[in-house]
This record gives structure tokens, C-alpha cells and sequence, in this order.
């Protein structure tokens, strides 16, 4: 032990075979993973509001064709504007109904109260203006004092 330095040099080497990553490829395979799962939250969020949009319309187009065949059966002369909001298990859906005399200009005919009227049936959520659904109609009076 006489004969060496008093430092002694240490030197590494690696294998040439060594298995192994470098910290820029594990850094890079982690931005690229990062990246990826970034996009997959996003296209999921995305995909549930569609759904939800998608069951609002349904339901939406099937409770306003039910009122409209309720108005349809009502007495013609006691149809009238008015807002409410739908019965269990929908009474989270709210409607707005409009009604009216249309002119000669809006329909094309010329038309009293007794025997024409439009209506305007707005359904919303939660009366949220985000998801809204909006149809329009004409009810007709039969001359006989009958509703078609």
C-alpha cells in the first residue's frame, strides 16, 4: 500500500449491452403520456356533455309532443300563455307557451281567433337557457265549434 497515491481514482464503466433508459427518454415518454391522457379527459368531458344534450333533446321532443296533443284535446277557446313545470319524473323540465292569432302575413290566410291559433311551446332544464327546445304549431277551431 506504500507504493500508491494517496487519492485513489475510481472509474466507472457501463456495459455496452446495459438495459436502461436515460433521464430524456423517460422524461420524454412521460410528456408524450402526459399529453395523451390530457386529450382522453378532454374528448371524455366533451363526450358527456353530448349525452346529455342528446338526452335532453330526446326527452324533450317527447314531453313537448305530448303537450301539444294536450292542447290539441283542450277546449279551443280556453287555450292561452302560460308557464308550469311538467309532472314526476320530469319536474325538473319546465315549458313556456306562448299563443297567439297569427296574421295574414305569418301563415298566408286570412284567419280570426276562433278559428286559428299558433302556439310557441319553449321546454327548458332547470330553466337553464343552455339546453332549450323550441317547436311551433297551428291548432284550427272546426267550423262546428269542434276541435280538429
Amino acid at each position: 500500500m506504500l507504493n500508491q497515491p494517496p487519492y485513489k481514482k475510481q472509474t466507472f464503466f457501463l456495459a455496452g449491452n446495459s438495459s436502461g433508459f436515460t433521464l430524456l427518454e423517460v422524461m420524454v415518454a412521460v410528456a408524450i403520456l402526459a399529453i395523451t391522457v390530457v386529450s382522453l379527459l378532454g374528448s371524455q368531458s366533451q363526450s358527456i356533455q353530448v349525452a346529455m344534450s342528446s338526452r335532453f333533446n330526446t326527452t324533450a321532443s317527447l314531453l313537448a309532443g305530448g303537450k301539444i296533443t294536450e292542447l290539441q284535446l283542450a277546449d279551443f277557446s280556453s287555450l292561452s300563455s302560460n308557464q308550469d313545470s311538467f309532472e314526476e319524473p320530469y319536474d325538473n323540465y319546465y315549458y313556456s307557451l306562448k299563443v297567439w292569432t297569427p296574421s295574414e302575413k305569418e301563415i298566408g290566410i286570412e284567419t280570426d281567433e276562433n278559428t286559428l291559433k299558433a302556439i310557441q311551446l319553449t321546454i327548458t332544464l332547470e330553466n337553464d337557457e343552455k339546453y332549450s327546445y323550441s317547436i311551433r304549431a297551428l291548432i284550427s277551431n272546426s267550423p262546428g265549434g269542434e276541435q280538429e
